[in-house]
């Protein structure tokens, strides 16, 4: 069987993914069996000076790997019919390595419980790994609007206590749980929802709220059983039950 009949049996590919491996495979072959000048090398050469694969070897190999993972199959088959086209499988190895690392820096993102944008005064909330001390040094007097997304469940004790420029806050329904003290001191903030999904409340959460502020239970009539008796104690806000979609 012939090299090239070889490497198409590895890949299992269909007859048009044959048809143009084998066209790449003998443009390869014609490529070594021409004679090169003096100061050309060869796709089958390393660069004397810095023992690297030349950069159309690499594309070689580029296409290949992706003919074997288009066709479904991974790694192993991908090697030996590498290994048997150049005749050095640690070549090629290096070369998928450098792919494979290109291609997850490219797809890998910097995890962050928060973000602070100081163009809008926006913080935006993505984690229970939220801490204020991260941020209270930068955002605390300044934060005009939080966002917490979608996923978070809790809001930790005193989380957004003396945020006093804070005027907007979005809470989802998948939190469940809010701490103590965790809007003390909100004064310019209008009014705020919480949402049914919230179970837990726990004491003092509002100390400070004015008699011009509101602060809406949605679909609740009356008080939860896991919610402290305290939790709007010195409190002089609004409280509006049964409410929706009023924020």
């Amino acid at each position: 069987m012939s090299k090239e009949q070889n490497i198409l049996s590895l890949y299992k590919l269909n007859e048009r993914e044959k048809k143009e491996l084998y066209n790449r495979l003998a443009a390869v072959d014609k490529a070594q069996d021409k004679p090169q000048p003096a100061d050309e090398p060869s796709l089958s050469q390393t660069d004397p000076a810095s023992g690297k694969i030349s950069t159309k070897k690499k594309i070689i190999i580029v296409a290949l790997i992706i003919a074997a993972f288009m066709a479904g199959i991974g790694l192993t088959l991908a090697l030996p019919g590498l290994s048997t086209l150049f005749g050095n499988v640690s070549e090629a190895e290096s070369s998928i390595s450098d792919v494979e690392s290109v291609d997850s820096e490219a797809s890998v993102q910097p995890s962050t419980a928060y973000t602070y944008d100081e163009s809008t005064c926006i913080l935006s909330i993505y984690s229970d790994d939220f801490d204020r001390d991260d941020i209270e040094r930068f955002a605390l007097n300044n934060a005009y609007k939080v966002i917490i997304y979608d996923g978070v469940t809790k809001i930790h004790d005193n989380e957004f206590s003396d945020f006093y420029y804070m005027r907007s806050i979005d809470i989802p329904e998948s939190v469940t749980y809010i701490g103590k003290e965790a809007f003390k001191n909100c004064i310019r903030l209008n009014n705020i929802t919480i949402p049914e999904s919230v179970n837990y409340v726990r004491e003092n959460v509002f100390v400070g709220w004015q008699s011009d502020q509101t602060i809406y239970i949605e679909r609740r009539s009356s008080l939860p059983s896991e919610w402290s008796m305290n939790w709007n104690y010195d409190c002089e806000a609004k409280v509006v039950w049964n409410a929706w979609n009023n924020n």
